[in-house]
């Protein structure tokens, strides 16, 4: 089992049971805190359940560095603050235990937390806060959209995806007939144009290619009764059409399945 670190920037710390950091205790990795959204009436037994909202993740990580001389120690020391620098934003956690691979976005709740020291060794204590609580699969899934695509989540909740519309074509549909929901784009593209839809809460956008690559904003494309959907867990049946379309023209979905736990 190995779980990596690695910071905007690009900075990897690897924990694992021999290397020069090595992993001693971990916690928060399973099921993240559930809140229970409850109403109660007067001389009401109990409460009424109206809804759960699954909260941030907290990870705490508590590892040794064993070095040969006080240098080198510092060293790594330094190395660490710097990969776990707050200020730096979110850095992408990875858990592989071989069989499975899962990562995490998070952040330093603060910086890192040096515990009992000596010449040569040094113990550390590290607290992650995980704004989405998901562990999501790094392989992306990607699919070539037809007027039936069966796209299939695993996950354990619904998933963010992305639509990516190659033209030529002309006002292109997306419906999950699974939801009912849709995206309808009210615009048409030329060869070597794309329209890209990210429905990532948080970070939705539409955004317009054109032949050079060069991009713009365009959720003014976007008809007014659409909805930017997910993937819900389990099957989803996917229509796509569009009109003037020929052999260059194609719609490809890509996402990653999220769990709740590893």
């Amino acid at each position: 089992m190995v779980i990596k670190w690695e910071s905007v920037d690009g900075k990897i710390i690897e924990f694992t049971n021999k290397n020069k950091y090595i992993l001693e205790k971990k916690t928060g990795f399973s099921y993240p805190p559930n809140d229970l959204k409850l109403v109660k009436s007067p001389y009401q037994i109990g409460s009424t359940l109206i809804g759960q909202v699954i909260e941030p993740r907290v990870i705490e990580i508590e590892f040794t560095i064993i070095t040969e001389d006080k240098e080198l120690l510092l060293q790594r020391k330094r190395e660490v603050i710097n990969a776990f620098n707050p200020l730096k934003g979110k850095g992408k956690l990875t858990y592989d235990d071989q069989d499975n691979t899962y990562q995490i976005k998070a952040v330093s709740e603060q910086s890192p937390k040096f515990l009992k020291n000596r010449r040569t060794y040094q113990d550390i204590y590290l607290k992650l806060h995980a704004p989405d609580p998901r562990w999501y699969n790094p392989d992306e899934f990607t699919a070539v959209l037809t007027q039936n695509t069966e796209i299939v989540n695993n996950g354990d909740t619904q998933t963010p995806c992305i639509f990516k519309l190659n033209g030529p074509m002309s006002n292109p549909m997306i419906i999950n007939k699974t939801t009912g929901q849709k995206i309808s784009i009210n615009h048409t593209t030329s060869s070597g144009e794309k329209v890209v839809i990210n429905t990532k809460f948080g970070s939705k956008s539409i955004v317009l290619y054109d032949s050079l690559e060069r991009k713009r904003k365009a959720f003014s494309l976007l008809s007014f009764d659409s909805q930017l959907f997910g993937l819900v867990r389990g099957s989803n049946i996917i229509y796509f059409r569009a009109s003037n379309m020929n052999e260059e023209s194609n719609g490809i979905i890509n996402y990653k399945e999220r769990y709740l736990r590893i």
